[in-house]
């Protein structure tokens, strides 16, 4: 957006819009589902968020691998990745 010239409160104000529908999208997803949706229906539910979630760090790592510093771009998701894997271990004790 910014090489497209839009203003800076214009920028915020569409990535708080975008923001926001994942907040929605949560809240609505507590009111009119708890309890009432199949655990295999959640399951691919989630299997689907998690496909999604992939796609686009693998299409945003290797897009700035191109286009800026391999090693950089390699190196922070690779820290990433260890930092997950350490998450995952410290609370899953």
């Amino acid at each position: 957006m910014f090489s497209s010239n839009y203003t800076k409160s214009k920028i915020l104000l569409y990535v708080i819009l975008v923001e926001l529908i994942t907040v929605l999208g949560a809240v609505s997803g507590l009111l009119f589902l708890e309890g009432n949706i199949s655990p295999v229906i959640m399951g691919i539910v989630m299997a689907h968020v998690a496909g999604g979630f992939i796609y686009l760090a693998v299409h945003a790592v290797l897009g700035e691998m191109f286009k800026h510093h391999k090693g950089l771009v390699t190196g922070a998701f690779s820290i990433g990745l260890l930092l997950i894997l350490i998450m995952r271990i410290i609370f899953n004790s």
